[in-house]
């Protein structure tokens, strides 16, 4: 299976929790959870470490209450990783589409498009 260059180990196991932390003094409340997006609150009693166990991959985004955090993935299984101060803060991690691959894929549905044309003349040519 193709993994990211920063991956140094492959997980053999799956995390128990798709958010964790990892150290100070924290807790994680989920409201919605899938494979693109993770959405809840997070009640830190003092600056905490926390783990979102997926693999980084460019078009990842974590916002701690709207705003925009810096994600840690060098570490040996690349995993996210972000600090979150002191209090009571709204969690929203999803996975977008980057500016490269919005740019790929309208040029292949141009080329698509341009196919089934090409293929539609093709038929009806005398």
């Amino acid at each position: 299976e193709y993994m990211p260059r920063w991956v140094q180990t492959i997980q053999t196991t799956r995390a128990a929790q798709k958010v964790e932390v990892l150290s100070g003094d924290a807790e994680f409340f989920s409201s919605h959870e899938t494979v693109q997006r993770i959405d809840g609150i997070i009640d830190a009693k003092a600056e905490s470490l926390i783990s979102i166990n997926t693999i980084y991959y460019p078009g990842w985004g974590v916002a701690l209450n709207g705003v925009l955090t810096p994600i840690e993935y060098k570490n040996s299984y690349g995993i996210m990783h972000i600090t979150v101060p002191k209090g009571r803060h709204r969690l929203e991690a999803s996975f977008r589409e980057t500016g490269f691959r919005l740019v790929t894929d309208i040029i292949s549905l141009g080329f698509i498009i341009l196919y089934i044309e090409w293929m539609i003349r093709m038929k009806f040519r005398p």
